[in-house]
């Protein structure tokens, strides 16, 4: 046991004891106490009664040091911890989600309008909004675990941050209901999911980039490698190699992202996916390698095609048995008249409710204190003195 030497832990109380044994065997009633003799054949009695009440103040100042020095043993115990989850989900905002419709210069959430005249833009409203509802609604029933974040990011040809990750769900709400689906600028009118994913990856890294306290530090350099690994190969199946050095970083960081896991909203067609799935300037194939390998689940929800390619990837992603609950997935919107338009929101549910109340086993360190034994020993110990002196000596004198 490492003994630091400051008054929060005043091990340097110890010194003490030997002062206290110094003047215990200097003292004089130690002398007469080793030299009384009574009668004939008593000496050896007599040292004991008179030596015996100040050895046990000895033995009560050494306790009572111990006690103030507090003498501690550290220790770790195994408990499950409610995970606090931070949800970073990008919508897709391509031209498709509305139509196709340069003429209309807005469309928001809020209008009467929007899920009869643009339904994959209604679906994605009620998504996002399921999304904030169900992640307050479990956070405000486990005060104890702390409250789940969410990340939202839309999506195009380029992405924008609608809001990095936040526990204020009143302004998700507010910002949910504020995006106007139809501005272009900035994101293109494409459906670019792959470089969507890289942008997740940015929002998810962007405490290590930024260096925050108790997370892996990440250069930028380590940044450009990653991405650079992360270039499509001609050969589609080619696996993904990054710098040991950063590797090892990002050995470290699977186990800061046990909180994170991705949700893609998207109306992309099968074939517009498989078109993305080994193309510049990020592989979507190889970014589902490095999300295995980070034990990290992507969740795909599709509001028009299945896509056995991309569900196969992301089935991979995630952690726990192959299939299990804790894997990575796509769900496709079920179209069946008006109630498609609950479909994705219900899948969000059922995505969400993997994640929620999940615990991980932590380790917790602990520390036990002995100071108060030492007390009750040098306490005992003083009675046991001062009642040994007034027996043990007096009735020595009295002879």
């Amino acid at each position: 046991m490492d003994l630091p030497l400051h008054f929060a832990s005043p091990y340097w109380l110890l010194g003490l004891i030997l002062v206290f044994c110094v003047f215990y065997f200097r003292t004089s009633s130690w002398y007469i106490a080793k030299t009384y003799t009574v009668k004939e054949g008593q000496s050896w009695n007599a040292r004991m009664r008179h030596g015996i009440p100040s050895f046990l103040f000895l033995i009560a100042a050494i306790s009572l040091v111990f006690a103030l020095a507090d003498l501690t043993r550290t220790y770790t115990v195994t408990a499950d911890k409610k995970t606090v989850n931070r949800i970073l989900v990008t919508v897709d905002n391509s031209s498709s989600m509305y139509n196709f419709s340069p003429e209309v210069k807005s469309i928001y959430c809020t209008e009467g309008n929007t899920e009869r005249a643009f339904p994959n833009i209604g679906i994605a409203c009620r998504a996002l909004h399921r999304m904030i509802d169900d992640t307050q609604k479990f956070s405000d029933a486990h005060p104890e675990k702390g409250k789940d974040r969410i990340g939202v990011l839309r999506f195009a040809l380029y992405s924008k941050v609608q809001s990095y990750p936040t526990s204020n769900y009143l302004l998700l709400h507010t910002m949910v209901d504020e995006m106007n689906w139809q501005q272009k600028d900035g994101i293109g009118v494409w459906t670019e999911v792959h470089i969507a994913l890289w942008d997740l990856y940015l929002m998810a890294l962007k405490r290590n980039i930024d260096r925050e306290e108790g997370f892996t530090p990440l250069t930028h350099k380590d940044l450009k490698d990653i991405s650079l690994a992360l270039y499509p190969d001609t050969d589609a199946s080619a696996a993904l190699r990054i710098p040991p050095d950063v590797e090892a970083k990002l050995t470290a960081i699977k186990e800061e992202l046990r909180d994170t896991f991705f949700i893609i909203f998207t109306d992309a067609h099968g074939s517009q996916l498989t078109n993305r799935f080994n193309y510049k300037p990020v592989s979507f194939k190889k970014m589902i390698d490095l999300a295995e390998f980070l034990e990290l689940p992507i969740y795909i929800i599709s509001s028009e095609d299945d896509n056995a390619l991309f569900k196969e990837q992301v089935r991979r992603t995630g952690f726990g048995e192959k299939g299990g609950e804790y894997r990575g997935d796509f769900l496709v919107v079920k179209r069946s008249g008006v109630a498609h338009l609950d479909s994705m929101a219900a899948l969000t549910s059922t995505v969400l409710e993997k994640r929620f109340g999940r615990t991980i086993p932590t380790l917790i360190e602990e520390r036990k204190s002995y100071s108060w034994h030492f007390a009750t020993l040098a306490l005992t110990l003083l009675v046991l003195g001062l009642l040994s002196k007034e027996t043990l000596v007096r009735s020595l004198s009295d002879e």
